[in-house]
């Protein structure tokens, strides 16, 4: 005859709040909220760039020299991209939600292939270029940190 035990089949669900949860130290960073903030940082950054783009779509000619009437068919395809792209990136990062991050990664790497491409699109390529790879690296690094910290408080 079989034995029958008294545990559960399943594991109960994790509580979606947890009350006195370990306490931290004040001297431990928290990753988590570095992230954040960094997240909130680039989110300013990415709506002053899409307003860029849109102000060169919405300018006319007497405005400035670099409006879409000047531009050729790929050059108004990546200001039209770009102009909507970085706003929603930017809306995704403020709410440091997930697929914020991932709109913006996409974002950077749209940045790159325009770079790559259509030479000149940014004033200044090299800069943006370099500027994208440090803030992915940035970002990566609190995005793993923020793990491991939430994973040892777990």
């Amino acid at each position: 005859m079989k034995s029958v035990s008294n545990t559960p089949r399943y594991k109960p669900p994790l509580p979606a709040i947890k009350i006195g949860s370990a306490e931290r130290s004040g001297a431990e960073t928290r990753f988590g909220t570095l992230l954040v903030w960094f997240m909130r940082l680039l989110s300013l950054l990415w709506v002053l760039q899409g307003l860029l783009h849109w102000w060169s779509v919405l300018s006319s000619d007497a405005d400035s020299t670099a409006t879409l009437s000047t531009m050729t068919s790929i050059g108004v395809a990546a200001v039209m991209f770009f102009a909507v792209i970085d706003l929603v990136a930017a809306v995704g990062l403020w709410l440091a939600a997930a697929w914020g991050g991932v709109v913006w990664l996409v974002t950077v790497a749209a940045q790159w292939l325009t770079i790559l491409i259509l030479p000149g699109f940014f004033d200044f390529d090299l800069v943006v270029g370099v500027v994208d790879v440090v803030l992915v690296i940035v970002y990566f690094l609190l995005t793993y940190q923020a793990a491991r910290e939430n994973a040892a408080y777990v």
